[in-house]
């Protein structure tokens, strides 16, 4: 009898040990895919936001060699105005210099923030889909991004050649966010392949959705990147519904200032910032000028 006490205690200490590993792994496995990725969690900041009249869209870039104030004291830089047609040609145009008296009134602004130079040719990180005005912005590693941008393409054309052009540009974009959600959700799982470390915004004139390998989810305003977190809670502030959309461009870049400044005290990296809008009447991806967003911003401050 001993010797059965003594085996069945061995075997609920057995059962025990068995139950504290699987109970670890299940614990550590249930965390998987929870964590932010590192590459979008460190990627200069994109915001988009649904205004009265169309989309407006922002996204930041950190140019390693424009940090030692090149572009600050670059008086004949210009700022290109870029329109994307139908037929997905791209006609430049360069256009308001940055003058004198402009650059100083804003020079406590523009230290930390300005346009893209004009000898600026890529990458962009507001990516134009199709001739309907379905754009797509990033967060991530820019080999991801630019895969993203690529696949979303492919789906778009997919899409109008088998059915024509969309009668309802909202359910077209919905579906397009839907099929990208799929294929990003499918990398994740396929043995092999490796996941991507991105995160999109895909947006027509009317309707924004955010785009990862959980699903696609419809937002109204949403930044990702990083100092997201923050600049989320502060856009919850904002009724974009009643802004323009070249208005809607200007309060973002005042909100991204405003939250960089009280975050990090002062010490934020000079910012190059590419502005767009998604244009109701149109139906075009239309870059905007930076001295565009500035009167704007001093028009409604």
């Amino acid at each position: 009898s001993l010797y059965r006490l003594q085996s069945w205690l061995n075997f609920v200490i057995l059962l025990g040990l068995c139950l504290t590993v699987y109970s670890d792994e299940n614990q550590q496995s249930s965390t998987i895919g929870t964590q932010p990725d590192k590459f979008v969690s460190a990627a200069p900041l994109v915001v988009a936001a649904v205004c009265q009249d169309g989309v407006a869209l922002v996204a930041h870039h950190v140019l390693e060699n424009f940090l030692d104030g090149d572009i600050q004291n670059d008086d004949h830089s210009l700022i290109e105005e870029i329109i994307i047609d139908g037929d997905e040609n791209q006609s430049l145009s360069a256009t308001n210099k940055i003058n004198d008296n402009d650059s100083n009134e804003n020079s406590s602004d523009n230290t930390k923030t300005t346009g893209l130079p004009s000898y600026h040719r890529g990458p962009y990180r507001i990516n134009p889909i199709d001739g309907l005005g379905t754009s797509l912005i990033c967060a991530g590693w820019r080999t991801d991004t630019i895969k993203l941008a690529s696949k979303c393409r492919s789906f778009a054309a997919a899409e109008i050649d088998r059915y024509g052009t969309p009668p309802n540009l909202r359910q077209y974009v919905k579906s397009l966010a839907q099929e990208a959600s799929f294929w990003m959700a499918q990398c994740h799982a396929t043995e092999g392949v490796r996941a991507l470390s991105c995160v999109g915004l895909i947006c027509n004139h009317d309707s924004l959705w955010l785009v990862d390998a959980t699903g696609s989810y419809r937002v109204r305003a949403h930044a990702l990147g990083l100092g997201s977190k923050e600049v989320n809670e502060a856009l919850t502030h904002t009724d974009f519904s009643t802004l323009t959309k070249e208005e809607g461009v200007a309060t973002i870049i005042q909100i991204v200032q405003v939250e960089q400044e009280k975050n990090n005290a002062g010490r934020t990296k000079p910012t190059h910032v590419e502005t767009a809008v998604v244009d109701p009447v149109s139906s075009l991806l239309k870059r905007i000028p930076f001295t565009v967003s500035l009167s704007k911003a001093k028009g409604s401050s």
